[in-house]
């Protein structure tokens, strides 16, 4: 059986296979409340694996388990990303963002993601980074259908919270920026990102890494600005309740200073 999940930046040291039979002793305990034993397996997605929670062919399917009601598969993508795209393949294939996690979304510092809970017709699926290389990164995606999961699928409205009116994807650093993210909020009718980078690359260069990702998950990019310390394009989207969000990317340069802003509105009704 292949190794289902290593340390980050461990991945050299890890054996490429271990016994199924150690694995389930290592395991059992932990599932036993689920009443089943694992059944393991290499290079492909276990029985029962919905088609919604497919990564394309692209993508290496290292292995993966079953236990009746929970499922999971490690994926092996190219980039983060790519890790990216298949979020926001899965928010096309019908999920939402659980009710009970933080928002997701904006610039990010480019370690390790937080898992991420989506709630769909197929049950709970969890994503999870679980190791990277300068190559690859390997993705954890779990399967929780059991009924007693849906409590994190309840809507945001009955818990009394408010969902950020605009999905942004992840925005993750160019390779080698260290990146601050600044945090991300919204109103009714308006939501910003921003983030604080250290890097050499111009804002121009870094305008076009961060559109290119925006684009990449669906949005549509517009007019483009760019001289020695500024850079702006225009850039739009569909918001949760279907009408268009538009506004700008802005980075902006002081001495070795980078800053990168994402301030986008709801268009008002014409």
């Amino acid at each position: 059986i292949g190794v289902l999940a290593t340390p980050l930046a461990a991945q050299q040291r890890e054996p490429t296979a271990i016994p199924t039979v150690l694995a389930k002793a290592l395991i059992s305990p932990f599932f036993g409340v689920l009443g089943r034993q694992p059944r393991f397996v290499v290079g492909r997605a276990p029985r029962g694996w919905k088609s919604s929670l497919d990564a394309g062919a692209t993508v290496k399917v290292v292995g993966g388990v079953d236990m009746g009601s929970f499922r999971a598969v490690v994926y092996r993508f190219s980039s983060s990303e790519a890790v990216t795209a298949y979020r926001e393949r899965l928010l096309h294939s019908g999920f939402t963002p659980s009710a009970l996690q933080s928002p997701r979304g904006g610039f990010t510092s480019g370690e390790t993601q937080h898992p991420e809970q989506f709630c769909g017709p197929d049950g709970i699926v969890i994503v999870s980074e679980v190791d990277s290389s300068r190559t690859s990164r390997s993705v954890l995606v779990t399967l929780l259908s059991q009924a007693a999961a849906t409590e994190a699928c309840r809507s945001p409205d009955v818990m009394g919270e408010r969902p950020a009116p605009l999905d942004i994807p992840p925005l993750t650093a160019p390779v080698g920026a260290t990146a601050n993210p600044e945090g991300t909020g919204w109103s009714g009718n308006n939501m910003s990102t921003s983030v604080r980078l250290d890097t050499a690359l111009s804002s121009g260069e870094i305008l076009d890494h961060y559109v290119g990702q925006l684009a990449r998950a669906g949005w549509t990019a517009g007019p483009r600005l760019v001289d020695a310390t500024r850079a702006m394009q225009m850039v739009s989207a569909y918001g949760r309740d279907g009408r268009i969000w538009s506004g700008a990317l802005m980075v902006i340069t002081a001495d070795a200073r980078r800053s990168a802003n994402l301030s986008m509105w709801r268009v008002a009704n014409e």
